[in-house]
């Protein structure tokens, strides 16, 4: 099962539970589960704040896959956890199209509807600052007629979140003799607690400033492993998926789960 398309993104999951599906730790229906209930944990008395929606480039079919792309904005005047970003995909008249993935069998076995949606790469996000997100879908998991259309709303949760505070440091990016776009820094602890499984979080640009591709690096020397406050650590990131598109990026420090 390919994890990410089928609705299970690797990075909700190391959000919230410090497992990076990238580390072929597998995807399960009950583990998505425990990350949906457990969210609304992070979230004061349940409220969660609207958050608005910047979308990038947006792909219906792209070899087969839906791919759309984007940023949410903490308006805010605090820190907020866990952007989760809604997706309602329409069709050519706007009729709503159903999805049938990991993510939404999830919500409903957590009692929540059973939309789809993706949650944003970053975990922590301050006042003021983006979250970057990515939802990617197999065409064949949606019912109905092709997409034509989206609708698109996000949310987070408070979260007192200072003590978690990554940094990112003596940030590079090119590309490399075999066509990978890299992005390679240092990310520092600069909070006042540890950090399990700190992460870098790399959105990629078009020369038009419309994000392509959002990712995230945990550095293979610090999965599952605690940064202290003043440490640091190297990531390096390399993609070659529309590597060619890619004009500029940017990266911000995370952390997975406070210690």
């Amino acid at each position: 099962m390919n994890a990410e398309a089928d609705g299970c993104n690797s990075r909700p999951l190391t959000n919230h539970w410090g497992v990076n599906m990238n580390k072929n730790l597998g995807c399960t229906t009950g583990l998505l589960v425990a990350c949906l209930v457990g969210l609304a944990g992070t979230a004061s008395a349940g409220q969660r704040i609207d958050l608005p929606v910047s979308v990038g480039v947006v792909n219906y079919d792209q070899h087969g896959f839906i791919n759309i792309a984007g940023e949410v904005r903490n308006t805010s005047s605090i820190w907020v956890c866990s952007p989760r970003i809604e997706v309602a995909l329409r069709d050519a008249s706007g009729k709503p199209l159903g999805v049938q993935s990991v993510f939404t069998e999830a919500k409903k076995d957590a009692g929540l509807d059973g939309g789809d949606g993706v949650y944003a790469e970053r975990v922590f996000v301050p006042p003021g600052e983006v979250a970057v997100f990515h939802y990617l879908r197999d065409q064949t998991k949606v019912k109905g007629a092709p997409p034509a259309s989206h609708l698109i709303k996000a949310s987070a949760g408070e979260c007192p979140a200072a003590r978690t505070a990554m940094q990112v440091m003596e940030v590079k990016a090119d590309r490399n003799a075999d066509g990978f776009y890299r992005v390679r820094g240092m990310l520092k602890n600069v909070g006042t607690g540890p950090c399990r499984s700190p992460r870098a979080v790399i959105g990629l640009y078009r020369a038009d400033g419309k994000i392509v591709i959002a990712r995230e690096e945990t550095p293979d020397a610090m999965f599952q492993k605690v940064l202290r406050p003043g440490q640091r650590v190297a990531f390096e990131f390399r993609t070659l998926d529309d590597a060619k598109l890619v004009a500029k990026s940017q990266a911000w420090g995370d952390c997975n789960w406070p210690e």
